[in-house]
């Protein structure tokens, strides 16, 4: 079995004016990424792309889209309220509807502006169970879900594909016992991974990148 190795790197810093060189450490690493032969995800805050345009940064841009993979990192990253502030009294459809609102005009404008946008990439704790059910009707995937399914770090909840990384999910006893059936077997995530259909708009998910190819029995 091939074994895939998946880079993603947070792109946060939209308030650090031009010359602190932070737009200028964005396109190091992505050029470093495709001169090593990786295709990396930028999970990037809304804010973050807007700055990129706003600054004239086309080489930033033009790095990440050809070569790379984005996702957002959050619309509106931590500027108050947050998508999660304003559903705190929120009930399930109500949630639903915010999520949409905030984050739906994130994946239009990263898409207009890389081409593609493939995921939303969880911020800090900001989490809520109706914001991966926005991702599945927005037909997005949903990047360091808090909900842990000990069989596989790759998973479907609330009908949106869900990726976790090797961290300590701290609220994750608030959500364990709320995954639904719709929840894949490891087996069966693992196959969605490794074997990405183009129906699905997998085969740059997440800049996943072969790692290692299976060798042939002796």
């Amino acid at each position: 079995m091939p074994t895939f190795l998946v880079t993603y790197w947070d792109t946060e810093d939209y308030i650090s004016p031009p010359d602190a060189g932070s737009d200028d450490i964005v396109l190091t690493v992505a050029r470093a990424a495709r001169e090593a032969g990786l295709a990396a995800c930028f999970c990037i805050h809304g804010e973050k792309v807007r700055s990129l345009v706003g600054r004239g940064r086309s080489d930033v841009i033009r790095e990440i889209a050809r070569h790379h993979d984005a996702s957002l990192h959050y619309s509106h990253g931590s500027i108050h309220p947050t998508t999660c502030e304003l559903m705190t009294t929120a009930g399930w459809e109500d949630g639903v509807a915010i999520a949409l609102s905030r984050e739906a005009p994130g994946f239009r404008f990263l898409e207009s502006v890389f081409g593609r946008c493939t995921a939303l990439t969880r911020h800090g704790t900001s989490f809520a169970a109706q914001i991966v059910r926005a991702c599945a009707l927005e037909g997005k995937a949903f990047w360091d879900s808090l909900v842990q399914v000990p069989e596989s770090p790759v998973y479907w909840f609330c009908d949106a594909l869900c990726f976790n990384s090797a961290v300590n999910y701290a609220l994750d006893t608030a959500y364990r016992d709320d995954v639904p059936a719709r929840c894949c077997t490891a087996r069966r995530a693992a196959r969605v991974v490794l074997r990405p259909s183009p129906s699905h708009r997998l085969q740059r998910l997440l800049g996943c990148a072969l790692l290692r190819r299976p060798q042939p029995a002796a």
